[in-house]
């Protein structure tokens, strides 16, 4: 299954940069966690570096629809993994919001196997720096502690369409 996915993410990536308008690197940075420690007692990691990659696939004037996948090292020091895709509706003043589907895995969630998260992404775009904020609940036993995270995309290269 793992090997199908990878191979689906490569082929949808080798075709879309002929349609994309906007390409950029994410760079991970930090988290908040409303419960401070773990079921263990230790407390979070909320520095959490690492790095992705976002690629627009179409936009217009309201409207955003991307790809995104990246890796970063998360609360509890192990390496998460993510890639996917989602729309944006853009707001006045920069700001953006809307829903992102990923393939997760991690150690810590959802006992270490890959699952489909749908999170809500708030975005502000100023130049050509995005900064986001991913708020994501407490969950079963998928995800059993409370967290929003916050990263960045710096944006390297866009199209002249």
């Amino acid at each position: 299954m793992k090997k199908i996915g990878f191979l689906l993410l490569i082929l949808f990536l080798l075709k879309v940069p002929a349609h994309a308008y906007e390409f950029g690197l994410n760079f991970h940075g930090f988290s908040y966690h409303p419960d401070r420690t773990n079921s263990e007692g230790e407390r979070f990691h909320e520095w959490n570096p690492g790095i992705g990659a976002r690629l627009i696939l179409s936009e217009s004037r309201r409207h955003v629809w991307l790809a995104e996948g990246g890796i970063y090292s998360n609360s509890t020091g192990h390496a998460s993994k993510y890639a996917g895709g989602g729309y944006r509706f853009r707001l006045p003043a920069g700001f953006e919001a809307g829903p992102t589907l990923v393939l997760y895995q991690s150690p810590d969630q959802n006992s270490g196997k890959t699952f489909l998260a749908p999170l809500l992404v708030f975005s502000f775009r100023y130049k050509r720096t995005l900064f986001h904020v991913v708020p994501a609940p407490r969950y079963k036993n998928v995800n059993r502690n409370a967290v929003v995270g916050f990263y960045a995309t710096v944006n390297l290269w866009k199209s002249n369409r």
